[in-house]
């Protein structure tokens, strides 16, 4: 992959208890410009983020220049998970679940059986999945579980990688807020 591929950064916006659709966002970018947005809504602790993310991917004009997906983390608005097995599957790009923090697989399954909704063990199951193939690195000051792609290449684009995902939460804050804040 060349320097200036296009990134999409998806993230999802901040969202009250009691809420049940969360905006995601997803930001195209390319050599440190915006050329589009995306988003889409999803249920707060549901099961229906691989679905909606990926039918907004796939309804973009962007989908053909786009050459690496990247998501803050494997949940959307709350418990909702995201199957990043499914996402590379589906658009064979490779796929980055990035985040600040080490990914405690387990902790996360913990988390969703404790909330009891319906299809909590198929989440548990997708869990094991993505653990099983999404290789964890650690790049630069992130997290990062990869899929169709290598450490070596991931780590010349995690700078570019941050900075979209970055721009993607603070769009979904500022459009949910009325005002950006935090960082990714």
């Amino acid at each position: 992959m060349k320097s200036g591929i296009r990134i999409l950064a998806i993230d999802d916006s901040k969202f009250k208890h009691g809420e049940r659709n969360v905006l995601v966002i997803g930001v195209v970018r390319r050599l440190g410009v915006i050329e589009g947005v995306l988003s889409c809504r999803v249920e707060a602790d549901g099961k229906d983020a691989t679905e909606k993310i990926i039918r907004m991917v796939s309804s973009t004009r962007f989908l053909e220049q786009v050459k690496l997906i990247t998501i803050n983390g494997t949940t959307v608005a709350g418990m909702n998970l995201v199957d990043i097995t499914k996402i590379h599957s589906r658009f064979k790009l490779p796929v980055m679940a990035v985040t600040r923090n080490k990914p405690h697989p387990e902790m996360l399954k913990k988390s969703i059986i404790s909330l009891k909704k319906k299809g909590y063990a198929e989440k548990a199951a997708t869990i094991d999945r993505i653990s099983k193939i999404a290789k964890l690195d650690r790049l630069g000051g992130f997290y990062a579980q990869c899929i169709g792609i290598e450490k070596e290449t991931a780590s010349k684009y995690i700078e570019n990688v941050s900075e979209a995902l970055r721009l993607a939460h603070m769009i979904a804050s500022g459009v949910v807020r009325g005002e950006s804040k935090g960082r990714l």
